[in-house]
């Protein structure tokens, strides 16, 4: 079932075996996250000589880089720290994907340390 974002109302009706009848129901609202990951946030770490990402969704669960074009589940997992995510320093050109626990996934974005 796909839901949207809004009030549902459930109704309900028993009836017993002399006919009594009982009617209740029940209202309640869905919110339902459509809204990708987003960078916001980028730098070298030199603590730890790490390609650090900030990402704005705190429902990411999964972020991953590659040095060319991939798909989620083709990449190498980054590692994270809250909504920091960290990859091996040195590549100088990152492409890096993130999806939150409701399947979410961002566009394709692509990093030229260069400019750190």
């Amino acid at each position: 079932m796909f839901y949207v974002t809004q009030d549902y109302t459930y109704y309900a009706t028993c009836t017993d075996i002399a006919e009594n009848e009982a009617r209740s129901s029940l209202t309640f609202k869905i919110n339902v996250d459509n809204d990708a990951p987003k960078i916001v946030g980028i730098n070298h770490d030199l603590q730890y000589d790490k390609l650090k990402i900030i990402v704005e969704d705190a429902n990411t669960v999964k972020c991953e880089y590659s040095d060319k074009t991939f798909y989620l589940g083709e990449g190498k997992s980054m590692n994270n720290i809250g909504n920091a995510y960290f990859a091996d320093w040195g590549l100088g050109l990152y492409y890096v994907r993130c999806e939150d626990k409701f399947g979410n996934e961002m566009p394709l974005s692509i990093i030229h340390t260069s400019t750190l």
